[in-house]
């Protein structure tokens, strides 16, 4: 079994097919959110990075978590499940935290030129 988290900075839902936009095609990301678990909304709750992937990745809110005493990452869940997670981002911070070190693959990708 296979886990997959996308996190792609500056990519809004707005964009997509899937989320009912008409302003141009996304097939294989629409077919991948037809197959999965999305979400409408991730909210940054700090404007930290540091803070706010490890709020993301330990499922806390990253304002009121101190660093000690934080449940497992989501990475470690998945490897306990014995399931493989891959994180496929653009974002530099997300892929180099150390909650995400615990998933089999990262796969970094080249954010598009604006």
């Amino acid at each position: 079994m296979r886990a997959v988290c996308l996190i792609v900075d500056g990519l809004q839902a707005g964009y997509l097919g899937c989320y009912g936009s008409a302003l141009g095609e996304t097939p294989a990301l629409d077919q991948l959110a037809a197959q999965s678990c999305t979400f409408d909304f991730a909210f940054a709750d700090a404007l930290d990075l540091e803070r706010l992937y490890r709020g993301w990745w330990h499922g806390v809110c990253a304002v009121e978590r101190p660093a000690v005493g934080l449940p497992a990452a989501l990475p470690a869940l998945l490897k306990q499940a014995g399931i493989a997670g891959t994180l496929v981002t653009d974002d530099t911070s997300g892929a180099e935290h150390p909650a995400a070190a615990g998933f089999a693959e990262v796969e970094r990708v080249a954010a598009a030129a604006a």
